[in-house]
């Protein structure tokens, strides 16, 4: 699997499993079914079209294809036909729904390309550690990889953080 494509479904295959669920779909294995196609079509697009999306646009993209391909299972569903199960329904309609609403996903979007801009501003050095911060690796791992020790990489890290504090004033 593309490097890319791992990540992404690291950092979204348990929102989209909520995501899912806010639509609808409750069966575990048609949530991972949804989530295997969406991100099969966001290869697809990236890797073999004619009109690939832009990187930008890649989270969006996979959060309506998942959205799509919810509603089409509920199309097939009603189809087949559905058995009516006599049953209080009370308790479940007062769980919360943790699902993110579409706008709070654009705006975390927007908040991550913030991030990613602000990022790219840094000096190299600050700027990895930063980076291997974001793809939720460890101290240590992250150390290693850039050939430096912890304590070294926490002084990078306080000085990305300052950095970053006073280009936002």
């Amino acid at each position: 699997m593309d490097d890319l494509i791992r990540r992404l479904y690291d950092m979204h295959q348990e929102r989209l499993h909520r995501y899912l669920r806010s639509w609808g779909v409750s069966k575990r294995e048609d949530l991972e079914d949804i989530i295997q196609e969406a991100f099969k079509r966001l290869y697809i697009r990236i890797y073999q079209s004619m009109k690939p999306i832009e990187r930008e646009k890649y989270v969006a993209y996979l959060y309506t294809i998942a959205r799509n391909l919810a509603i089409d299972r509920h199309r097939h569903d009603e189809r087949v036909g559905h058995i009516e199960v006599d049953i209080d329904d009370t308790v479940l309609q007062n769980i919360a729904d943790e699902a993110p609403e579409p706008e709070e996903i654009y705006d975390e979007q927007e908040l991550q390309d913030e991030r990613l801009k602000a990022i790219e501003k840094l000096p190299k050095k600050i700027a990895e550690a930063v980076k291997g911060l974001l793809e939720g690796k460890s101290l240590k791992i992250i150390a290693q990889e850039i050939g430096i020790q912890v304590p070294a990489l926490k002084c990078r890290l306080r000085q990305a953080r300052d950095l970053l504090n006073n280009t936002q004033k």
